[in-house]
């Protein structure tokens, strides 16, 4: 499904270039069959926000979540990723900056008040551009007991499917 207007707007808006891919290979991959999807969601009749998710055997990552900016802080956010969760069939995992920075921290809290664990495994994300360097990272996830199990697994998934590269 390709992405609307306002979802790319916001795309580019809310994440900095070292943090998402081109706009037009965003919307080639969300065109394509396969395993990444977007999901837009509307409040009070207007576009709200997005989810970009890869469904994987055993597990679902979250690679972009994004509320429009007037929205954020109301909750809004948190109900549609709650909902997310609650109609995924296996773990969601997703990456968050490490806690150095105000908003690292608000960003983490705001996962663990919807059900998502810090995990510990040491996790460095791969660039999405040659030129870009890769970047610490922690994984939060819905299930830590999944994602310590099968942390190889999903972290080389991840990689692959998603960036590219293989790794570990």
């Amino acid at each position: 499904m390709t992405p609307s207007p306002a979802a790319q707007k916001l795309y580019l808006d809310a994440f900095p270039q070292n943090e998402r891919r081109d706009l037009k290979a965003w919307v080639a991959l969300a065109d394509a069959e396969g395993p990444f999807r977007i999901q837009e969601w509307q409040w009070q009749g207007q576009f709200a926000g997005f989810l970009t998710h890869w469904t994987f055997p055993g597990f679902t990552y979250v690679e972009h979540f994004a509320a429009m900016p007037e929205l954020r802080g109301q909750g809004i956010g948190g109900k549609w990723l709650d909902n997310f969760v609650a109609h995924t069939a296996h773990p969601v995992v997703l990456e968050v900056e490490p806690a150095e920075t105000p908003m690292a921290q608000r960003r983490i809290v705001f996962y663990q008040r919807h059900g998502f664990h810090l995990s510990a495994i040491p996790y460095v994300q791969p660039p999405y551009r040659k030129e870009d360097q890769p970047l610490p990272l922690c994984l939060m996830t819905t299930d830590n007991q999944y994602l310590t199990a099968h942390a190889d697994a999903v972290i080389r998934q991840i990689h692959s499917a998603v960036y590219g590269v293989e790794s570990r």
